[in-house]
Order: structure tokens, then C-alpha cells, then sequence
């Protein structure tokens, strides 16, 4: 279900319920997790008043989960993989080659990281991947770094959901701004 201006997305799927902001057109900014935190607590409540409605249960969830996609684009903090280092350096060193008889750049890379979040609150998932934005390798090319925090809902009710997350949405904060680089942070404008 898409809000009116196609900005927002809610998915309802046996054992879950997604609230996604989606990028529509060249918008360059995007709701923070302040704007967006209560959006979903209004979503909640709607659906809890649905449910209680029509005699379908209670609502009562077991997990939360934050994820940010971010695409940083090729021509702004890197130039080609061998830059990705610049953007990431928490998690990258620089590319070299695997034998001197292999004598072209780093074309491609990805990978994965995995972090708890003390003490046993849930888990941060970092995925790196190189791909385009559009349909084909003529669309612009994108690095994508998505941060996915979650954990089990530890308390009951709103409260224990609000916890994990606030958790969550720290745990991808804090490490995003501690793997990306500083020369990644003067592009973004980044505030420290």
C-alpha cells in the first residue's frame, strides 16, 4: 500500500508488517528516523484498532527491525572500486591485485559483516554491493552499503517494541558514521 505521494510503503504480510520510505524521482532528502518513528507508531495503532475491529486477535510483536539503504553514487566520493576504501574504511582496505599477471583493476566486490548488540540485544547486518540504479549497466552505478539492525522484542507491548527500535535505529547510526570515511563525511556534509 503506497501513500498519495508514493513516498511511503506499507507491507502486511502473514507475520509481519513493513513501513518503508521509497526515494520517488530526484529527491535528494529523506525523512529522518525522528519523522519517521512516529508515522509508524500511528500506523501501529491504526492496525491494532483494525484487528481489535474485526475480532482477528491481538497484535503482539515478537521482532524489530531497522534497515537504511544507502546508495552512494560513482562520480561523488569514489571514482571506481578501487576508491570504495575512501568511502568505507571501517570495513575496506585499499584493493590491490591477487598476482602480478593480473593486471586490470578491481572490477567488483561485495560483502557481508555481522555485529551483536550488547549485551544480546539483537544483531547488526552490514551488506556492501556494487550495482546500478535502473534496469541495466548503462543506469547510474551505485555502491550499496544497507545496515540492517534486529532483535527480538524483550519486553511486552509498545514499550518493549519502541526499545528495540531506538536500539536498532542507534546500532545503524553509530556504525554507519564509524565505517564511512571522512572524506565520505565532507561530500555528504555530514554533521559530527
Amino acid at each position: 500500500m503506497l501513500s498519495p505521494d508514493e513516498t511511503r510503503m506499507v507491507q502486511l504480510q502473514n507475520g509481519m508488517l513493513v513501513f518503508n520510505w521509497r526515494r520517488v524521482g530526484d529527491a535528494t532528502s529523506y525523512p529522518r528516523f525522528t519523522t519517521t518513528k512516529p508515522a509508524l507508531d500511528a500506523l501501529i495503532q491504526q492496525f491494532e484498532a483494525f484487528v481489535s475491529e474485526h475480532s482477528l486477535g491481538a497484535f503482539e510483536p515478537e521482532q524489530w527491525e531497522v534497515t537504511y539503504v544507502n546508495h552512494v553514487p560513482r562520480g561523488t566520493v569514489w571514482k571506481s572500486p578501487a576508491d570504495w576504501h575512501l568511502v568505507i574504511p571501517g570495513l575496506l582496505g585499499p584493493a590491490t591485485t591477487a598476482a602480478e599477471s593480473v593486471s586490470s583493476p578491481l572490477e567488483t566486490m561485495s560483502g557481508e559483516w555481522h555485529f551483536e548488540i550488547a549485551p544480546r540485544r539483537g544483531r547488526l547486518h552490514v551488506n556492501l554491493h556494487h550495482g546500478w540504479v535502473g534496469p541495466s549497466q548503462s543506469s547510474p552505478e551505485v555502491l550499496v552499503v544497507v545496515l540492517a539492525a534486529r532483535g527480538p522484542v524483550a519486553e511486552e507491548g509498545q514499550a518493549g517494541l519502541d526499545k528495540g527500535l531506538n536500539e536498532g535505529h542507534l546500532a545503524v547510526v553509530e556504525t554507519f558514521a564509524r565505517v564511512t570515511g571522512s572524506q565520505a563525511h565532507m561530500s555528504w556534509e555530514r554533521a559530527t
